[in-house]
């Protein structure tokens, strides 16, 4: 009888480990699907940015076309007044 006892609390025993750690792994499997959809709005948060930043970089670089052809202009001016 006491044999058995004891094999009954040793499966309880192993069985509460082993759903502990079941437990244990469900937990760290919900955290890493927590990470990953973090990572995944930081990742589309990032994409808008380099979006916004390669919009910005194409205005300027149109700005900057845009103030040479005016200097150009100046300049052109400035010589004609001077011929005056």
């Amino acid at each position: 009888m006491f044999f058995w006892r004891f094999c009954i609390e040793q499966f309880v025993a192993d069985t509460k480990q082993e759903t502990e750690e079941i437990v244990q792994m469900v937990v760290d499997i919900e955290y890493q699907q927590v990470d990953v959809h973090k990572l995944s709005q930081d990742i589309t948060l990032l994409r808008e940015k380099l979006e916004e930043f390669s919009h910005l970089e194409s205005n300027s670089l149109e700005l900057e076309e845009k103030v040479a052809k005016l200097s150009a202009q100046i300049l052109y001016l400035q010589q004609e007044r001077s011929n005056i």
